[in-house]
C-alpha cells in the first residue's frame, strides 16, 4: 500500500540512505509489484505506485 512505501521511505531516510539509494530500493519494489500484478496475487486497483 501507499502508507507502507511512505514508511518504508521514512525508514530509508533515517537510516541515512541518500536519495539515489532510496530511489534504488522503491525501484525493485515498483519491479516487484508489477510482476505480482501480472501473476495475479494483487489487484491492479492496488497499485501503490500510482502518486
Amino acid at each position: 500500500t501507499y502508507t507502507f512505501l511512505r514508511d518504508f521511505e521514512q525508514y530509508l531516510r533515517e537510516k541515512g540512505n541518500a536519495d539515489n539509494t532510496i530511489a534504488k530500493h522503491m525501484k525493485q519494489l515498483r519491479i516487484l509489484v508489477n510482476e505480482a500484478i501480472n501473476q495475479g496475487y494483487m489487484h491492479a486497483d492496488a497499485y501503490p505506485f500510482r502518486n
